[in-house]
């Protein structure tokens, strides 16, 4: 599939695509907007315009964002949106224009395809949501799947609505799960799991203010944050490690306690988002506070410092 373009060539493919698609359009879903492109003396203009997420009628970046997963994996993603009493099927494609990622989104209306006589509408835009969810959220505990932080975490590190900048990252481990896995099964392991997404949820901020919890790998959890200050959401991270409840098992067993240990990091300006080195710091920062008694290692990263705070 053709992905590298001159600007002739997409302008005369998206006419092309435009007889057949009711919705053509390219976006950069790394600041969730779409870009208008002209070519003025020679040289390429990339105008940013609405968010992409507004036709859905949508306040933030869709959870199963496929323009998002298309650019991280350069492979062509199709899901299901509505608008109002209308369903489209959305396809999206890598576009590399003069050196320069894009993704063009198409979308069709298939309503009359996909109505059935034994549902509503709203039942079958219901079920379209419920698939979406499911798509990029983990079964046993109902935080997102690992791809949603690279798919996701540049747009909300940039659009957070701290003021001063401020945007919190977290790896929140859970101490000798593997070790439960083999000695208590998989029902147990799960149950270890899904308690530490309850505790998280409870003491930490939620979707509303613009945080989300992830998986990070079998046994860590991602939080990322534009709320509260770093002293705050320290607090509230402590209460998480201190407040973890013990978990019962099957078959009479002793309950199983849960051990978590965390890193914290605060960005105090957004140049400073680089996602490889923020995690490699927190992956650092996790590791060292399994060794201390608050099991809580912080810091806060500010241009030109880079101290222990």
């Amino acid at each position: 599939m053709k992905y590298e373009y001159t600007y002739a060539e997409l302008k005369n493919e998206m006419s092309v695509l435009e007889n057949t698609f009711s919705i053509v359009r390219l976006v950069d879903p790394i600041i969730c907007r779409v870009v208008h492109v002209t070519l003025q003396n020679d040289k390429l203009i990339f105008s940013p315009t609405s968010p992409c997420y507004q036709v859905w009628n949508r306040s933030q970046q869709c959870a199963n964002c496929i323009s998002a997963r298309t650019l991280r994996s350069g492979q062509a993603c199709t899901k299901f949106e509505c608008i109002e009493n209308q369903v489209f099927q959305i396809i999206c494609r890598y576009i590399l224009l003069e050196n320069t990622k894009l993704i063009l989104e198409m979308g069709t209306d298939i309503t009359a395809f996909v109505l059935d006589s034994r549902k509503t509408k709203e039942e079958i835009q219901e079920g379209i949501r419920d698939l979406n969810h499911k798509m990029v959220t983990d079964p046993v505990t109902q935080a997102y799947r690992p791809h949603y932080i690279e798919e996701h975490l540049l747009h909300t590190a940039m659009n957070t609505g701290n003021n001063p900048y401020s945007f919190h990252l977290a790896l929140i481990g859970i101490d000798g799960l593997e070790e439960i896995r083999k000695n208590s099964g998989h029902l147990a392991c799960d149950g270890i799991l899904r308690a530490a997404a309850d505790s998280i949820r409870k003491y930490l901020p939620g979707e509303e203010t613009g945080a989300f919890l992830a998986l990070y790998n079998e046994d860590t959890f991602l939080f990322a944050a534009g709320s509260d200050t770093h002293e705050e959401l320290k607090e509230k991270l402590l209460k998480v490690i201190h407040n973890a409840p013990a978990v019962p098992i099957l078959f009479g067993e002793k309950p199983l306690s849960l051990q978590l240990c965390a890193g914290l990091i605060t960005c105090t300006s957004p140049e400073l988002i680089q996602k490889d080195r923020l995690i490699n710091t927190l992956d650092s920062l996790r590791e060292k506070a399994g060794q201390l008694p608050l099991r809580l290692a912080d810091r806060i990263i500010r241009p030109a410092q880079d101290q222990i705070m």
